[in-house]
């Protein structure tokens, strides 16, 4: 199997294709995660874990401004 890259994605049952490697921003502040975002957004990432509760939410206000959308 070649090895994964930012661009890989699989598919799951519904059809959907969901990016194989996801950011992980647990336990980082609002600002920590809104930096760790950015840069890796940068870098090529297109998917983040969620579970961050209100720090993630902050930096979900700034997706209009990405042209990136929710889903």
């Amino acid at each position: 199997m070649p090895k994964p890259s930012l661009r890989s994605r699989i598919t799951l049952n519904n059809g959907i294709k969901m990016p194989r490697i996801h950011l992980g921003v647990y336990m980082t502040s609002g600002h920590e995660t809104v930096t760790a975002v950015t840069i890796a957004l940068s870098a090529g990432y297109e998917a983040f874990e969620e579970q961050v509760g209100f720090a993630i939410n902050n930096w979900l206000n700034v997706i209009p401004v990405t042209g990136l959308r929710r889903n």
